[in-house]
């Protein structure tokens, strides 16, 4: 799992503002693959894609009979090859899951338990395995949230998932604020 290194807490896990224990479901992940993977035309690489056809009209319409074959074949070349990347988004983002120990399907299911800490400061993170992963909030690259969960995006590719069910519906809400506060990031749907 690509993750910081472990760091001790601060202060005790008492004291953190929300603690949300939750074993992690095939629902969970599928909800997470959704949230950190944009469709449509948000998809990086079909924006990419678009941009490359954009150049490649322009390029043809100025240059017009004298337009070099081997030059618009290489760009087209690239468009399709974005579009391809663009359609396999997603399994990059499932792998991007299992990597960070987040796929439910390849944990055993006796390593699916999760607790997440929230403080103004971090989320430290125990996994299956027992093992404590701190993010400072300031690592924090994007919010991504829906009404069953909040999936932190990490600046070093990370993950961290605080579901719904686990925490209050008000609890929930709070934290998300906490989070959108602390990290000044407001949370995408």
């Amino acid at each position: 799992m690509a993750r910081p290194k472990n760091q001790t807490p601060e202060t005790p896990e008492t004291d953190a503002e929300y603690t949300a224990t939750y074993e992690l479901t095939s629902l969970m992940t599928e909800e997470c693959i959704s949230l950190i993977t944009p469709g449509g035309a948000s998809n990086p690489p079909y924006l990419a894609s678009a941009g490359v056809l954009v150049v490649l009209i322009l390029y043809i319409v100025i240059m017009g009979d004298s337009a070099n074959t081997l030059a618009c074949l290489a760009g087209a070349g690239i468009a399709f090859a974005l579009i391809y990347m663009g359609s396999h988004y997603r399994e990059s983002q499932q792998k991007r899951l299992y990597n960070n120990g987040l796929d439910a399907v390849r944990l055993p299911s006796d390593r699916r338990r999760f607790t997440v800490n929230v403080w103004s400061d971090r989320v430290e993170v125990t996994d299956g395995f027992g093992e404590m992963e701190a993010y400072p909030l300031t690592d924090v690259k994007k919010i991504l949230s829906s009404d069953q969960m909040i999936v932190l995006s990490m600046k070093d590719g990370g993950l961290v998932i605080i579901p719904r069910k686990a925490l209050s519906l008000q609890r929930f809400t709070a934290c998300k604020a906490l989070l959108q506060e602390a990290t000044g990031k407001s949370p995408k749907h």
